[in-house]
């Protein structure tokens, strides 16, 4: 059925669990009361809860049943909306059918994984129908990795046009990782050798760049004197996100090198495993060809409330956003002397006139 004929325009499915609750509230709040949208999952109970909690407006939300474990039950969703929204994971273990069916039906897919072997695999397997089809997919765009792609988008904005660039970015921690990001570093380091077949199979599908290069690389740990922490490579999914986008634009110039860190101040809490609560913050310093230039830019502030067992899915101890604070970023020369000072402007107001523009 072509998209603009379906009857929906937006369908969130697993909006029963805790991820999939907060988004459906969020959709209660920002799509216009005249959108066509719906809620998927398989308990229909749950679903008809999750609808009470959005209020008297959406009293009518219609409640889709389909199952991650049904490919039919994903083929009929998939060809009845023009954007599947999904929460439901591990991606990994659960989410490839579901990707399957949106690259037949050229439906828009949009999920939150932090995990590389996943996103991988479907770029080699489903890549190919998605453009035939003109199905989107779109992976990461949660905490792994918004922060992290939109915070390097903004700083390279920040330098000159045409030169190579180098970026480093920061998690900044006040003690060890939250639950979540260790976990995920964690189960990264235990597949070693599947996220590499798949990182390798997804090298030779990917057309390289023949005009410029742009790509992300593991650092070492090391003491950060930028940071005034130590650094400690992460192998998450946030540097293969950012060097996607640099592969993309020619705005990241001919030479873009990106490597992901979480930075702590004492090194013995990265081995530790007690939980505890992180104010994180995100920072991105690079270097410009023709001198040590460091640009710092902090997007956001995030606050993570962990414990033993990992990121609690209590309501009490949710992930949310603090007020964004307000970005920086100044450029220094060999000599010291600064070359570009912007302070006040908040990533936010940047994003935000990118897409006035685009309009």
């Amino acid at each position: 059925m072509a998209k603009r004929r379906r009857p929906y325009d937006i369908v969130l499915f697993g909006a029963t669990g805790f991820t999939g609750g907060l988004t459906a509230e969020y959709l209660a709040r920002t799509v216009p009361p005249n959108a066509s949208w719906a809620l998927a999952g398989r308990n229909r109970a749950k679903l008809e809860a999750v609808r009470g909690r959005l209020g008297g407006l959406w009293s009518e939300l219609p409640l889709l049943s389909a199952d991650a474990a049904d490919p039919d039950s994903l083929r009929e969703l998939a060809q009845s909306t023009r954007l599947i929204v999904t929460t439901v994971g591990p991606y990994a273990n659960s989410g490839e059918p579901l990707v399957a069916a949106c690259a037949e039906a050229g439906t828009d897919y949009l999920d939150l994984t932090g995990e590389p072997e996943f996103v991988d695999r479907c770029y080699v397997r489903y890549h190919a129908r998605a453009v035939e089809t003109g199905a989107r997919l779109v992976h990461s765009c949660g905490f792994d990795s918004i922060p992290y792609d939109l915070g390097a988008y903004f700083t390279v904005h920040q330098l000159p046009e045409g030169v190579p660039l180098r970026l480093r970015g920061f998690v900044r921690a006040s003690a060890m990782f939250s639950g979540g990001t260790y976990q995920s570093a964690i189960t990264a380091f235990s597949r070693i050798r599947p996220n590499l077949a798949a990182t390798r199979g997804r090298n030779r599908a990917e057309p390289p760049l023949t005009d410029r290069r742009a790509r992300a690389v593991g650092g070492r740990l090391h003491h950060d004197r930028d940071a005034r922490a130590w650094a400690v490579p992460l192998p998450t999914i946030d540097g293969q996100v950012v060097g996607r986008s640099a592969r993309a634009l020619d705005r990241y110039g001919p030479d873009f090198t990106y490597s992901h860190f979480a930075a702590v101040k004492r090194l013995p809490s990265v081995l530790g495993g007690a939980g505890c609560v992180l104010e994180m913050q995100h920072d991105f310093r690079v270097n410009v060809a023709g001198g040590e230039h460091a640009v710092v830019g902090q997007a956001a502030g995030v606050l993570i409330e962990a414990g033993h067992g990992g990121v609690s899915h209590q309501p009490v101890h949710r992930v949310h956003a603090h007020r964004p604070r307000h970005d920086f970023l100044v450029g220094e020369g060999r000599d010291g002397a600064p070359v570009e000072q912007r302070p006040g402007r908040d990533l936010h107001d940047f994003v935000g006139a990118c897409e006035s523009r685009q309009k």
